[in-house]
């Protein structure tokens, strides 16, 4: 089954609207032609959206100023799935967040962070990894775009089908995230995306392992230890690394490095380029993945 993940814009809104009036609650009457207004970067928790002809009207207007943000997965030319993903700051006011955070400011944040609301699924096209190809679209343009953090907010308790539209827990804790906050009904997800990497060989991963330390071999040479940020990543790999095999990236947290970072140009390679003067306290080092070569013989960052 080939699924086409694509985001969201004006040219799309007949998809849409298609989608949320003859496809999305063909099994939920209650729920019927909700276009997913609630979440959003209108200040909108005072509308009165009772009336399915005005949420049509509101959804119209929302998508072509672009107020809602998210993902249409298509099946063919057909719209099975959806996923609202807004930036969280612009969302502070919509009538979805004062439901999930009751007000309660500590939830409110300045960091760049995008947040994950809603997953609805064509009722034929459930339980075949449509949330979860959405998911990752949704994280790969998050790094893209620069955000620090993705977010969400899964039921705590169990919940039926519907009321699960926020994304079951163990969906997100296979994507990396981790629970940081929560509510009396929910828990808040956290997944970093600003790390910074290193790529390595798996024999000297396992020798940090070991120690409770990491030292690269150019802490001696050059006095530090050369690292990339996630868009740096892949040409460093495929100009240094050529033809090398069985490597691993080091995913390092810099907030929890205990030796000094300073992002350099030392090359004049018309960048900057974190640069760890020291050994790396294993701790800082949240996730190791391998590096993947692909049929073209050129490395590419695993999913």
């Amino acid at each position: 089954m080939n699924i086409r993940i694509c985001k969201l814009t004006p040219e799309m809104l007949d998809d849409y609207l298609y989608f949320f009036e003859n496809v999305a609650h063909t099994d939920n009457k209650e729920w019927d032609r909700c276009y997913c207004l609630n979440y959003c970067s209108g200040a909108n928790a005072n509308i009165d959206f009772s009336s399915p002809d005005v949420r049509r009207e509101y959804a119209i207007k929302y998508i072509k100023s672009g107020k809602i943000q998210g993902y249409l997965a298509y099946c063919g030319n057909e719209v099975v799935g959806w996923c609202n993903a807004n930036r969280k700051s612009d969302c502070l006011h919509c009538g979805g967040w004062q439901f999930i955070s009751k007000n309660d400011k500590d939830l409110d944040s300045n960091l760049n962070i995008k947040s994950v609301f809603c997953f609805t699924v064509a009722p034929d096209m459930r339980r075949k990894g449509i949330a979860a190809q959405l998911l990752r679209r949704v994280c790969e343009d998050a790094i893209r775009d620069g955000f620090d953090y993705i977010e969400a907010y899964p039921n705590k308790g169990e919940s039926d089908i519907y009321y699960d539209y926020v994304g079951p827990l163990d969906l997100y804790k296979k994507f990396g995230f981790v629970i940081y906050n929560e509510t009396d009904g929910r828990f808040v997800m956290q997944k970093r995306l600003k790390w910074i990497i290193h790529i390595t060989r798996r024999k000297l991963w396992n020798e940090a392992k070991r120690k409770g330390i990491y030292v690269s071999e150019s802490l001696d040479s050059d006095g530090f230890i050369h690292c990339s940020d996630i868009n740096q990543v892949t040409k460093v790999a495929n100009s240094l690394f050529k033809g090398q095999r069985d490597l691993v990236l080091l995913y390092i947290n810099e907030d929890k490095v205990d030796a000094e970072i300073k992002y350099e140009d030392l090359y004049n390679a018309g960048e900057d380029y974190p640069h760890i003067y020291g050994p790396i306290n294993i701790d800082a080092i949240e996730d190791i993945k391998d590096l993947i070569l692909n049929q073209e013989d050129n490395f590419e960052l695993p999913k």
